[in-house]
This record gives structure tokens, C-alpha cells and sequence, in this order.
């Protein structure tokens, strides 16, 4: 599963979010309240791809994640959810233990109810943790990067804003 991959292409889509496809897996950074414009990116990524059967994605959370996103977003995520099963093999979420995990479980809980989404989707901790979930879901094509690649792209994105 593991391979060569592209030059990385960071696509910014608002302050603070930062996202970018490696492979077979979308890598988004957020250190603000994810937004509808990164959420509507997602979709429109995984539409517009040659194989979106393979697609995975990990949502690692950092700064100021907490809060509930607003209409617009929830409404954009019930979109991308309800795409999932068309498109991806999973979804994670990385972010820190305590409060803001809660808010985030329960917020995905609410929009895979809406979505009536069956697409596998973990909360985790640590980025080791959601990089083995992603792979354990993976199709057997998938063009993933190995973890040390997945490390510098998130250092990438960090440094994107």
C-alpha cells in the first residue's frame, strides 16, 4: 500500500485549514473550527477523482477546534458523509483527549445519523492510531504514505497555516 507519491500540493481553505491528497488518502489540518469551504474542498475532491473507490481521509484537530460548526458546515458534512460510501474507505479524526474529543464525537455521531452514514469512522488520539485504522480499512490498491511521509505532511500543512 505504500508507494511513491506526487509532489505534495497543499490547498488552504481558510485561515487556519490546510488540506492535501497523498495517494489514496486526503490529509486535513485544521487549528480553527472546521468551516463549510474546507468540508465542500473534500467533496469536491473526492467527485472529481479518476478512482474514488479507495479514498481515505484523516482530520487531525489541533488549536482552536473547539465549538460546533455552524449550519453551513453541518450541511456540508451531511453531504461528504452521505458521498462516503460511494467514495471513501474511512474516516478518522486525530485530536487530543478530553472535552473538545467528546464535542467531536458526538457532532460526527449526529451527522452519520443524519447521513444514515455506515462508512467506518474513528476518534483517535494519536495519528500512529488513526494511520492503522486507515490501513486496516484500505483497499487492497490503495496508494497510502508510509508513516514517516504522513509525518511530513502534516508538518507541511502545520506550516501552511
Amino acid at each position: 500500500m505504500a508507494s511513491s507519491l506526487p509532489p505534495l500540493e497543499i490547498q488552504r481553505s481558510a485561515p487556519g485549514q490546510a488540506w492535501t491528497a497523498r495517494g489514496d488518502l486526503v490529509v486535513v489540518r485544521c487549528a480553527t473550527l472546521i468551516v463549510a469551504e474546507t468540508v465542500r474542498a473534500l467533496v469536491t475532491h473526492a467527485r472529481t477523482r479518476p478512482q474514488p473507490a479507495h479514498l481515505a481521509v484523516i482530520y487531525v484537530l489541533e488549536g482552536s477546534v473547539m465549538g460546533v460548526p455552524d449550519e453551513a458546515c453541518r450541511d456540508a458534512f451531511v453531504e461528504l458523509s452521505r458521498e462516503g460510501e460511494r467514495v471513501f474507505t474511512s474516516a478518522a479524526v486525530v485530536i487530543p483527549a478530553g472535552f473538545a474529543a467528546a464535542v467531536v464525537r458526538a457532532f460526527v455521531g449526529g451527522v452519520r445519523m443524519v447521513a444514515r452514514a455506515r462508512l467506518p469512522f474513528e476518534v483517535f488520539e494519536r495519528l500512529e492510531d488513526a494511520d492503522a485504522f486507515t490501513r486496516r480499512h484500505a483497499a487492497a490498491a490503495s496508494t497510502l504514505p508510509d508513516a514517516r511521509a504522513l509525518e511530513d505532511t502534516i508538518a507541511a500543512l502545520r506550516a501552511a497555516g
